[in-house]
């Protein structure tokens, strides 16, 4: 099933502006991508279920 997680609720400039997320080059799972705009997470809902590591989410205000 398709699906998208915004993790806008879990990140918050110390100076109340807005924020740039920007993610690491580590390929995400197929079907998984990433939407800086809207800082979520999107699934496809295609595909085997699968897991990698060593992504890092970097923040700074704009």
């Amino acid at each position: 099933m398709a699906s998208t997680i915004s993790i806008s609720k879990y990140v918050k400039s110390a100076s109340g502006g807005p924020l740039a997320i920007a993610l690491n080059s580590i390929a995400l799972p197929p079907g998984v991508t990433y939407n800086a705009r809207t800082l979520s997470f999107v699934y496809d809902g295609i595909g085997a279920v699968g897991s990698t590591d060593g992504h890092v989410l970097t923040a700074s205000d704009i």
